[in-house]
């Protein structure tokens, strides 16, 4: 059984260096085809007709942030799929072994001829004559309070020897197993509370030195096809209006790959509100838009073939060089780490796919967040007779923490005592701020609960001292 258990662990671990693995490689091919069709936007597919300088300008600058960025998401992948290989072979290799057991351990199966002996005048017994052998007798963990005792078989005439120093002890390795849920919505959520063991949290650890080049090769994939749109509406825009002349056609080319980007940037783009993400796409889509007004207002030249005045001057240029570096601003400030402990960019989609395991961190966040909500929930006003049993109640609640702390120091639950206490007092002092508009009679409930849990604790320590003169507590009447 405990082979079978790490051969899960080690299956574990491939799965989730395969998710870095096989994702990476992925991006790589699609970063080399998208680098192949930026080189034949530089070579091939250059506009004939001489262009307006300020239009070159843009539709070099796009291709150019499209080959970085798709380089830039090449290298990234590249480092991530090696990096996550390795660490995941060392992490095999050197924390999630098969267990092999050694020679302490099958000494404790064997039988031994002590244990024959032991057994004095029942040597001599006829099998099976008078009492029944209980084969799978087995002590219980909460016999056995001393940590140095180990687990066995066995009645109680042969008791567990105590562990020397220095000697292996014995441990219950399968722990309480895999417990399996039922596949309705309360089970898969119970199930995500239970994050699996130690392997998995050795693997984030080391995940966190190569998952920066993961996120940011998905991000810098998106980015590419994100300019890789900007630079095939420049190219449509010169090749209709300077070599067909179809500026309704130069419209809807346009029009389609802006649509394209902007659905593009919702897909991608988790962390940021609907209005915010298309306010930033349509600050984007402004440029190629803005080249296209200039374009078909600019007179072209008489007797040329699609060339414009070259006395015209494109005054609309410069506000499209503008919008644009405003608009690489906001996708620099979109792509920007966040500023938790792992520094990620966390509001594209697609790097939240990284962690396996963020639905139970989600989940208990969504339960931290409604206890403090209900904490939180509107209080309204109460009759006279219950705010006077909650007033009681609480006088009685600050009562028994006051007898509680009296009790003696020096015990080994010292220091959960003063925690203990500190919180309670807290809780009795919010009750007490909260006066006639207490919550119903939760406050009463709560602090009546709470005086027969301290009164109870004071009576048992006082009777464990010997002490009768503590044992007349008072509990509330419930």
């Amino acid at each position: 059984m405990q082979i079978k258990r790490f051969q899960l662990f080690r299956e574990d671990v491939r799965d989730l260096v395969e998710l870095t693995v096989g994702k990476m490689e992925m991006y790589h091919v699609v970063g080399a085809l998208v680098l192949e069709c930026t080189v034949i936007y530089y070579t091939e597919g250059r506009i004939r007709t001489s262009s307006p300088p300020f239009l070159l300008g843009l539709y070099w600058l796009s291709a150019a942030g499209t080959f970085i960025y798709v380089l830039l998401c090449v290298w990234f992948s590249m480092y991530a799929s090696i990096s996550s290989h390795s660490f995941g072979v060392r992490l095999l290799t050197r924390f999630v072994r098969l267990p092999i057991p050694g020679s302490q351990q099958i000494n404790a199966l064997n039988a031994r001829l002590t244990d024959f002996e032991r057994q004095g005048k029942k040597i001599m017994r006829i099998p099976f004559s008078r009492d029944v052998p209980q084969w799978q007798q087995r002590r219980d963990l909460k016999d056995q309070p001393d940590p140095r005792l180990g687990k066995g078989e066995g009645d109680e005439n042969f008791l567990t020897a105590v562990v020397k120093p220095g000697a292996m002890k014995q441990q219950d390795l399968l722990e309480e197993g895999v417990q399996a849920y039922q596949d309705d919505e309360v089970g898969l959520q119970q199930a995500a509370q239970n994050l699996p063991g130690k392997h998995v949290r050795l693997f984030r650890e080391l995940q966190a030195k190569w998952q920066c080049y993961d996120a940011y090769a998905r991000v810098s994939m998106s980015l590419g096809v994100n300019h890789i749109c900007m630079t095939m509406s420049y190219y449509v825009i010169g090749l209709t209006v300077l070599e067909y002349r179809s500026p309704s056609i130069m419209f809807a080319l346009v029009l389609v790959f802006q649509a394209t980007n902007l659905a593009l940037a919702w897909l991608d783009v988790a962390g940021l509100k609907r209005k915010t993400i298309s306010s930033l796409e349509l600050l984007g889509s402004v440029p190629p838009f803005i080249t296209c007004i200039s374009m078909v207002s600019a007179p072209y030249l008489e007797g040329g073939r699609g060339q414009f005045d070259p006395n015209h001057e494109f005054v609309l240029g410069c506000v499209a060089f503008f919008i644009t570096a405003i608009w690489l601003e906001g996708l620099l400030h979109l792509a920007w780490p966040s500023a938790d402990l792992v520094m990620l960019p966390k509001r594209f989609r697609s790097v939240l796919f990284l962690d396996v395991f963020g639905v139970a961190d989600d989940i208990k966040q969504e339960a931290h967040h409604s206890q403090q909500e209900d904490e939180r929930s509107p209080i309204h006003e109460i009759s006279r007779e219950e705010a006077e049993a909650a007033d009681t109640a609480v006088s009685d609640a600050e009562a028994a923490v006051r007898r509680w702390a009296e009790l003696p120091d020096g015990t080994v639950e010292e220091k959960d005592i003063k925690e203990t206490l500190e919180s309670l007092r807290s809780k009795v002092l919010m009750w007490r701020k909260a006066g006639v508009s207490a919550k119903d009679s939760i406050a009463a409930s709560s602090s009546q609960f709470l005086v027969q849990v301290l009164n109870g604790e004071a009576a048992r320590r006082a009777s464990a001292r010997g002490d009768t003169a503590d044992l007349d507590v008072r509990g509330p009447e419930v």
